[in-house]
């Protein structure tokens, strides 16, 4: 069982139609001489699109670089035009600017006032229900029936 071969390898496909095909003795010649299988071609077409997908990645790291780039820039005008005069040109290193989190960009301040609030109330909530557990703590003596038991 499953020793042999479930196909020989000598059989040719042999295909007829009804109606006669003529294919040109140069394409017959050029498909019968290709060494190329199924798998080399998966293979081809596989590492094609792997190339591609890379080059797109790294178009669209270029891209996001470039921009993040440009709002450094713009936070950094931003903040020579706020800061002090007494600053040297060295602090204003793209490098020295803290990384920003698309999110924080996003948030306004109303809505870091009311998370804030948010976690406040939340807060007080947790300490109210640590009240009323530890009120809840008081150890009564157990019966006898229940200790004996």
């Amino acid at each position: 069982m499953g020793a042999g071969q479930s196909k020989d390898e000598s059989t040719k496909h042999v295909f007829t139609s009804d109606t006669p095909i003529q294919f040109s003795q140069e394409l017959i010649d050029s498909l019968q001489a290709s060494s190329e299988t199924n798998s080399t071609r998966a293979k081809t077409l596989e590492l094609h699109i792997a190339q591609r997908v890379a080059a797109e990645l790294e178009k669209i790291k270029q891209h996001e670089s470039s921009a993040l780039e440009e709002a450094r820039k713009k936070i950094a005008a931003a903040s020579a035009g706020t800061g002090s005069a007494e600053s040297s040109p060295s602090d204003h290193s793209l490098l020295q600017i803290p990384s920003i989190s698309p999110k924080d960009l996003l948030e306004s301040g109303e809505e870091k006032d009311r998370k804030a609030q948010t976690s406040a109330k939340v807060q007080q909530e947790i300490e109210k229900l640590k009240q009323t557990l530890s009120q809840r703590k008081i150890l009564k003596e157990l019966p006898g029936e229940v200790e004996s038991a």
